[in-house]
């Protein structure tokens, strides 16, 4: 054989190699990926950890379902430091944040924008700011943390720990369920928004009222 004909199949010989190599590389990179989203869609369902939250969608929503969620935007935590915080001042949220598992911080969805007053004996709550936010407050250090913003078009229902890690936000997102996942160590918040559109009304008040019962809303 030909020293150009030897060297011609171990150059075949060499492609044939890289080519099965890089398929392995595109496979085992593909199975990554795909082993990372069923790590996601193992984690939830996540509407489970606020059964309440899902059964006011499912009465409301005909054949409403986990799987009609689909992840959008992924955003960082807001840059803001934790400030001091008057435990006065959360006394009458208190009974609605949402604590880890031994209740050395929270998740706190209505203070910003759910004004609670105590008149005479009695709590009222009034709509306050239209904008929502989201505050991690820190029980032992006595501070709070805002970690997220949005404008009118989200609103914070109710929040859940998933684990010491993850927290569920449930609420709406232009009029449609919507939910948000926190990363504690991550620092990044993943929002899943309902694919469906909706022809029924999704009430906040009337999800809250249920929620604090009590509490007269005006």
């Amino acid at each position: 054989m030909s020293i150009f004909k030897k060297s011609g199949h171990i150059l075949f010989a060499l492609f044939a190699i890289a080519a099965i190599s890089c398929n392995d590389n595109d496979q085992q990179s593909s199975k990554k990926i795909n082993d990372e989203v069923n790590d996601v869609v193992a984690v939830i369902p996540a509407v489970d950890h606020l059964p309440a939250w899902k059964n006011y969608m499912a009465k409301t929503i005909p054949a409403f379902s986990e799987e009609k969620f689909s992840a959008t935007y992924n955003s960082p935590w807001e840059s803001f430091e934790p400030t001091p915080v008057n435990g006065k001042d959360l006394t009458l949220y208190k009974s609605y944040l949402a604590y880890n598992s031994d209740s050395s911080k929270a998740i706190d969805v209505y203070s910003y924008n759910l004004l609670l007053r105590n008149k005479n004996g009695s709590v009222t709550a009034a709509q306050g700011d239209p904008d929502s936010q989201i505050n991690l407050v820190d029980l032992k250090n006595k501070t709070s943390q805002r970690i997220f913003f949005t404008g009118p078009s989200a609103a914070f229902w109710d929040a859940k720990w998933i684990d010491d890690n993850r927290i569920l936000v449930a609420g709406t997102e232009e009029d449609e369920p919507a939910y948000w996942i926190i990363s504690v160590t991550g620092k990044n918040i993943q929002q899943y928004q309902y694919e469906d559109s909706l022809t029924v009304t999704l009430s906040r008040d009337e999800y809250l009222k249920q929620k604090m019962p009590g509490i007269i809303f005006h």
